[in-house]
């Protein structure tokens, strides 16, 4: 399981939907089990 907030400024978003919309400012937090953070880092590397 991964779990994902975002920081806005002062703002700490903890849970949003799949219209959100990222900032250039966003500071996004993704904590998890070991090998769950590997493949989402090795799936997320493919996009960009």
């Amino acid at each position: 399981m991964l779990s994902l907030s975002i920081d806005r400024g002062n703002e700490s978003i903890p849970s949003f939907n799949a219209g959100f919309v990222f900032h250039e400012s966003d500071v996004v937090w993704i904590a998890g089990e070991t090998d769950k953070l590997a493949s989402f880092e090795a799936n997320i590397n493919k996009l960009f």
